[in-house]
């Protein structure tokens, strides 16, 4: 994720900067890395007012605590002009679609899952229109599940994450009316946790209102890719979970799972939950410094 188009000033966590440059440097999942972090300040605020972001133009908020535009504007003093939450909003705020990008004060990068089937959505509706979608998103496990079983609000969650299949709910259909306020009345999704790491599939069934061959699916994907970038969609076949690892694209679908029965399609979509979600932040950092 390194880019000599924009340099980290600081960063802030309740964890103490040792921990925090540890598991950056053996990160389990994405393997060693070598990023210099000699020149960044480290701070352990647990308040937006005492986080020291002199200097930066831009600031992440990656807490998932802090996700509406009263709160949010606090970061916005001195040399901070802008601040991108990694989260759904839980106001009005601007949520920016993988396809697109934006200059504005304070924006949300949405969900991995939602960006995923947004984009599915998204060349579906373009394509051919469709009047209903189930989606399933297959998800490795995250750190609000539990390794062993304990106690958790969700009990489903709270048994071993390592051991189970684990049905979840998902905002990922709900979300999509920040992207596009026509697709959330007609789409429904849920997800189920596996014992992955990293990486998910999206699997997405699409009622349409005509018959539509596989070859047409695969191409209108094949079209849309082209368009967007494969920084951002991606089609390929044959996948599986550690061909994903690294990606940078939001969706990456797999045409030799593409189904078709009359109106019904089904399509997959693999994404790095990880590196695939902090590129659309990426970009929406670089929008800013273009």
């Amino acid at each position: 994720m390194g880019s000599s188009k924009f340099r980290l000033i600081a960063a802030n966590d309740i964890i103490d900067s040792d921990t925090l440059r540890y598991l950056l440097r053996y990160d389990s999942v994405h393997s060693r890395s070598q990023a210099d972090l000699s020149g960044v300040r480290f701070s352990n605020s647990e308040t937006i007012e005492g986080c020291d972001f002199e200097g930066a133009d831009v600031v992440l908020d990656c807490t998932g605590l802090f996700l509406n535009r009263a709160v949010l504007s606090r970061y916005l003093r001195g040399s901070v002009k802008r601040a991108i939450i990694s989260a759904p909003p839980t106001d009005d705020l601007s949520v920016i679609a993988p396809t697109t990008t934006s200059t504005k004060a304070i924006v949300s990068a949405g969900s991995c899952t939602t960006n995923a089937l947004f984009l599915l959505s998204k060349v579906i509706d373009e394509a051919f229109g469709f009047e209903a979608l189930a989606a399933t998103s297959i998800h490795s496990y995250t750190s609000d599940q539990r390794l062993l079983d304990a106690k958790h609000s969700d009990r489903r969650r709270g048994r071993a994450a390592a051991l189970n299949i684990i049905p979840v709910t998902t905002g990922a259909a709900k979300n999509l009316s920040l992207y596009n306020s026509s697709y959330a009345a007609k789409s429904a999704a849920i997800g189920i946790r596996v014992p992955t790491p990293d990486v998910s599939l999206m699997q997405a069934t699409f009622k349409l209102p005509q018959t539509v061959s596989v070859k047409a699916i695969n191409e209108a994907f094949v079209k849309a890719s082209a368009v967007f970038g494969e920084g951002v969609l991606m089609v390929a076949e044959d996948k599986v979970l550690t061909d994903i690892i690294g990606l940078h694209a939001s969706a990456v679908v797999d045409s030799s799972l593409t189904m078709s029965v009359g109106s019904l399609v089904a399509i997959s979509a693999w994404h790095d939950n990880e590196v695939g979600y902090a590129a659309r932040m990426i970009d929406l950092v670089l929008a800013n410094q273009n």
